[in-house]
């Protein structure tokens, strides 16, 4: 069991800035990426239930989505931003990886950046407006089981080391628990917040939607840089995220 929990802290210390004991040596365990949402989760949930009644809407929307970016360090955001940079400078394979692999930020990491805060602060308003705010607890478990199944089946880059140290170290077994993880925490969300019929229809789109779009940025990730690379991991959090919280409005 103690090994268990360290390895889901140092797990947690990867995934997020939340300064957890972590006793080394420790794996880097991809099953325990939902875990980690519920954690992210209800850190958010909890914090914007607070927000909402102190704050004007907008502003809480505001403090909600930095409290979310400095959780997460924003590590998904700078995977999304380079790969904005390296896939729409419409270069060849080996110039593509450079790009992603550069420090500097392009024109295309900074408007699809300023575009996908600007869509996250209107989607978490919509969140407080609607009275949906447990959505927050289901957006970043979804996008990181959705993460598992990258690491699982796609083809890694050559030049991606941490993308294949991650899928080297993935075994059917972590898939199953990542699953099991999964499956316990929707169960529970359905029945606590007594989710039916219509907000059952809107988890299976939104997991539908995101498993679509696993396998269309696979297709385009092996095409343009010949593999997922750890920037298309962190662009696929990002996206599945936004797409959870379009379907969950919609409904």
């Amino acid at each position: 069991m103690i090994k268990f929990i360290n390895d889901f802290f140092n797990t947690a210390t990867f995934l997020t800035r939340l300064p957890l004991p972590v006793i080394y040596p420790a794996r880097l365990r991809v099953s325990f990426f939902p875990l980690v949402g519920i954690l992210l989760g209800l850190i958010t949930y909890l914090l914007a239930l607070t927000l909402q009644f102190f704050f004007p809407i907008k502003i809480a929307a505001v403090l909600i989505l930095i409290i979310y970016i400095f959780l997460t360090g924003g590590l998904h955001l700078d995977g999304f931003g380079d790969f904005l940079d390296g896939f729409f400078a419409n270069r060849a394979q080996k110039e593509t990886i450079a790009i992603m692999h550069d420090s500097n930020t392009g024109i295309f990491a900074v408007v699809g950046l300023i575009l996908l805060l600007l869509l996250k602060f209107l989607l978490f308003e919509q969140l407080i407006l609607q009275g949906k705010l447990e959505i927050l607890l289901i957006m970043p478990v979804l996008a990181r089981f959705v993460l598992t199944l990258m690491v699982a089946r796609a083809k890694v880059a050559a030049e991606s080391i941490m993308a294949a140290a991650l899928h080297k170290n993935f075994t059917a077994k972590e898939l199953r628990l990542s699953l099991i993880i999964t499956i316990i925490f929707l169960v529970i969300f359905v029945l606590t917040f007594s989710y039916f019929l219509i907000e059952l229809f809107f988890l299976a789109v939104a997991l539908s939607l995101s498993l679509l779009l696993v396998y269309l940025l696979e297709k385009w990730a092996v095409k343009k840089a010949g593999g997922i690379t750890g920037d298309i991991y962190g662009t696929l959090v990002e996206l599945s995220e936004l797409l959870i919280l379009f379907t969950a409005l919609m409904t």
